[in-house]
């Protein structure tokens, strides 16, 4: 039995990715007479290809995540900044009335 080239191997990991070859129900690029499920190869480069299509899911799943813990997380320094102004305006005011001074507000 011959032992399989990398060339050849991977050309028949692109034949699967690419869905040719299983159409009759044989192995991919071998001439065994097996059925798919039957061939340990079969099942390896199966198990690849799946692989492969869980690691890209999972790459689409946590750059959506990252995306959208950014935009949390602009809104919640936002958040703090409003918070920061506001008391930092409370304290001046507190400040200008110990002095006697007036603080003007406009009320609407």
């Amino acid at each position: 039995m011959a032992v399989p080239n990398s060339q050849s191997s991977s050309l028949q990991q692109e034949e699967v990715r690419q869905g040719r070859g299983w159409e009759d129900g044989s192995c991919p690029g071998s001439s065994c007479g097996q059925e798919a499920r039957e061939h340990p190869k079969c099942w390896v480069s199966s198990l690849e290809v799946l692989q492969w299509i869980m690691e890209s899911r999972l790459k689409k799943c946590v750059e959506l995540e990252l995306h959208l813990a950014g935009r949390e997380q602009a809104v919640i320094r936002r958040d703090a900044l409003s918070h920061l102004v506001l008391d930092e305006h409370l304290q001046h005011q507190q400040e200008l009335r110990q002095q006697g001074k007036a603080f003007y507000v406009e009320r609407l």
